[in-house]
């Protein structure tokens, strides 16, 4: 097969562009330049210094190098909605839109207009006849990034790490002389050096109004902007009471914060929008509601298509509007959808 296999210079996207080249696939090395001009934090995947190391790993292997300018795609599809998001008062996770738009998304179809026949990533899970399934290392297991991916573009992807673990990997790594060298992760990778506040300054300033915030319907102090705030916040709240606070609801239209105690955070219900489903659905699964946690057991009713109303076994703290859900059944995902509002079991 003529695959093309992205390339970020680290240890996972390198193994994989090893074994396909060992199982004799004619292989070509790509870096996704994704980040338009600017002054970005430290990062990894998207880096000038990824770049430069990506190419050094693909001539070292005798494998031809290319760099696909992707910054258009990725502004459109997740700078752009990150934005509009967090405008809204929800907290997305850019990295799963990326996977969706961009990394997984643009990649194949670029891949496809260029005559390859499959692209291949470092991700860590399996994919069969498009349908996604957790990895074998469930602790570097990444269905949850990669289940907004509609089931016809998984379909031409291959993850040579999927049925890994993490220790083979590194052993295989090092058995072929290639170092190991941890890098930090810097999940966001388009935030500039002063971070989310310099983000929000630079792009969303219009709506960093002062407004209340709110502990059981009284007015207790003021916020700097709701953009600034996240379900399950503590640090930054300015507020002093006898016990901890924390956010637990975010109402831009009011462009009001409100908190609670640790107790109040805790939900048994929550709305999604279904955005991606790989089978039908079933009544019964096991949904996570953010990258690291565990999953819970729901029961899931579909009301208004593509509406889904989640009922938990047991409460879950700080459900989190914006960010994504993800059902399972067993080791399949059954579907994928933002989470849209919660129920606390104090209201």
């Amino acid at each position: 097969m003529k695959i093309a296999v992205g390339l970020s210079g680290g240890i996972d996207s390198t193994v994989s562009l090893l074994r396909l080249k060992e199982e004799g696939h004619h292989v070509t090395a790509v870096f996704l330049n994704m980040l338009p001009e600017g002054e970005y934090q430290e990062k990894t995947c998207c880096s000038v210094d990824s770049q430069l190391l990506a190419k050094r790993v693909a001539m070292n292997q005798g494998v031809p190098f290319e760099v696909w300018d992707l910054t258009e795609t990725f502004q459109k599809h997740v700078i752009n909605i990150f934005k509009a998001m967090v405008k809204k008062g929800l907290t997305p996770n850019p990295c799963v839109f990326c996977n969706r738009c961009v990394k997984i998304g643009a990649f194949v179809e670029l891949a496809m207009q260029k005559g390859f026949d499959a692209v291949a990533t470092g991700h860590y899970a399996r994919q069969r006849e498009g349908n996604l399934y957790k990895a074998i290392d469930s602790w570097k297991d990444q269905s949850y990034m990669l289940a907004l991916v509609e089931k016809q573009v998984l379909a031409k992807v291959l993850f040579p790490l999927g049925e890994l673990t993490r220790e083979e990997v590194i052993s295989y790594a090092h058995s072929h002389g290639i170092k190991h060298v941890p890098r930090s992760s810097q999940d966001i990778c388009f935030m500039p050096h002063g971070g989310m506040e310099q983000f929000i300054t630079q792009n969303i300033s219009e709506v960093t109004k002062p407004g209340p915030i709110i502990f059981r319907g009284h007015i207790i102090g003021e916020h700097r902007g709701y953009p600034y705030y996240t379900v399950g916040q503590r640090r930054g709240l300015g507020v002093a009471h006898r016990e901890p606070l924390y956010v637990k609801k975010i109402d831009p239209i009011s462009n009001t914060v409100h908190v609670g105690t640790s107790e109040e955070l805790f939900s048994e219900h929550m709305t999604v929008v279904m955005m991606n489903q790989f089978s039908a659905l079933t009544r019964q699964v096991e949904i996570k509601i953010r990258y690291r946690a565990h999953s819970v057991p729901a029961f899931v009713e579909q009301s208004n298509e593509p509406i889904l109303s989640v009922r938990f076994s047991q409460p879950v703290r700080a459900i989190t509007p914006g960010q994504i859900a993800v059902a399972y059944e067993g080791d399949k995902v059954q579907w994928a959808g933002i989470i849209l509002n919660a129920r606390t079991t104090k209201e």
